[in-house]
């Protein structure tokens, strides 16, 4: 298994051959799996890892399977990583931009700031910062101040 938080992650090599898609997971040697599609594949592996490490139906999918796929063609395997890397570092941006806009709406009560101002400042709607004022506990006035 990969370090992390979950005790359920394992690495997936997938290789196509003879037109089918072919995972073995590299933490448990021997279970491997064939399917036609990918999203299969990702069902039958689920399915075998949970059977391995004593997982019952209904907690498969707390396993983390982190694929590298292997197409034969390097250009398109290349493209593929970097892909998937970048929408893994546009999510962690994501998640740290919601925390940061949560901080400042949760801040910008002492500055007496209307929710119209605040959303400028911050690139949402006022709807936005009134939908995270009230998820805060706490409401912001309509209008001016």
């Amino acid at each position: 298994m990969t370090q992390s938080a979950n005790p359920y992650r394992y690495r997936v090599v997938v290789d196509r051959a003879q037109g089918r898609w072919v995972g073995r997971v590299v933490e448990l040697p021997g279970l491997f799996s064939r399917a036609h599609t990918l999203r299969r594949l990702d069902a039958y592996l689920r399915d075998s890892v949970g059977q391995v490490v004593g997982l019952e139906a209904h907690a498969l999918r707390a396993i983390k399977l982190e694929y590298e796929f292997r197409t034969g063609d390097t250009a398109l395997d290349r493209l593929v990583r970097a892909a998937r890397a970048a929408r893994r570092m546009a999510v962690a941006e994501e998640q740290r931009a919601r925390l940061l806009t949560e901080q400042a709406v949760a801040s910008a009560g002492a500055q007496r700031l209307s929710s119209r101002d605040l959303a400028v400042m911050l690139d949402i709607s006022h709807q936005r910062v009134h939908q995270l004022a009230a998820g805060l506990g706490r409401g912001r006035s309509r209008g001016r101040r």
